[in-house]
């Protein structure tokens, strides 16, 4: 299924007309859901849901400067969000 501005390829987003994300930044964090355009969303041990850009490196199994998201209970319902959201890349 596409979605307006972009498409899905192996289960992740890819915005149109973006820079290609370097093979190097496709690692995955330790609690991976899903990569989306250049960025990557995961959960902590916790379950709390974060997003972090992909060409930040990985510490302790986890992206530096990641933005928290979701509690647990709420995770499930944004990572859905995530996949339905026809990604606009210059909104951020």
């Amino acid at each position: 299924m596409a979605a307006a501005g972009g498409s899905w390829k192996g289960g992740n987003f890819v915005p149109a007309g973006n820079a290609q994300v370097d093979d190097r930044d496709n690692a995955k964090s330790t609690g991976h859901v899903m990569f989306f355009g250049n960025e990557e969303v995961f959960r902590d041990a916790e379950g709390n849901l974060y997003r972090a850009p992909r060409n930040r490196p990985i510490e302790g199994g986890q992206r530096l400067g990641a933005r928290w998201e979701a509690p647990p209970h709420m995770a499930q319902e944004f990572i859905n969000r995530f996949r339905d959201f026809s990604y606009q890349p210059q909104m951020l």
